[in-house]
């Protein structure tokens, strides 16, 4: 049984973490995607949340970003054949490579298959969908291409 040899590298996972969320402060600014998200939301423009309320939210993403980061770190690794034991003489393919099919099927397997479950069942519209699954396949293309360049 072969067992990978993984050298995680925790700076990357929490710069990623941090480059994740701001990539989702960006997306859901008014300036971005923020007003087709409000509206799909059903939110009013005087709907504003308290501040313990608003650190809530923060301090949840912010955990979910770093999970993000650190799961997606052992997805990224196992697709490189060097981190296998047993497995000499065969090199790595380019980073980019790695971060692309990690983070492109991390998106495929977890997210999608999430978001169209609440489309099914919680009424998602497809806006929202779009929305939502385009921000998580940005955000993990990005965060992948840092962890596979600064592992």
């Amino acid at each position: 049984m072969y067992i990978p040899n993984l050298n995680i590298n925790y700076w990357a996972i929490v710069i990623s973490m941090a480059v994740y969320f701001l990539i989702g402060w960006l997306w859901y600014s008014p300036r971005l995607f923020g007003k087709i998200w409000m509206k799909e939301m059903h939110f009013t423009g005087n709907m504003k949340p308290g501040p313990k309320d608003m650190a809530k939210s923060m301090i949840l993403v912010l955990i979910g970003c770093f999970l993000t980061s650190f799961v997606l770190t052992y997805a990224l690794h196992v697709w490189r054949p060097s981190v296998w034991w047993g497995i000499n003489g065969i090199p790595d393919s380019p980073s980019y490579g790695f971060g692309l099919m990690a983070a492109t099927f991390t998106w495929i397997g977890y997210y999608v298959p999430l978001f169209l479950m609440s489309v099914a069942y919680e009424k998602m519209s497809w806006k929202l969908f779009a929305v939502n699954a385009g921000y998580h396949l940005v955000g993990l293309l990005v965060i992948a291409q840092i962890l596979a360049y600064w592992w």
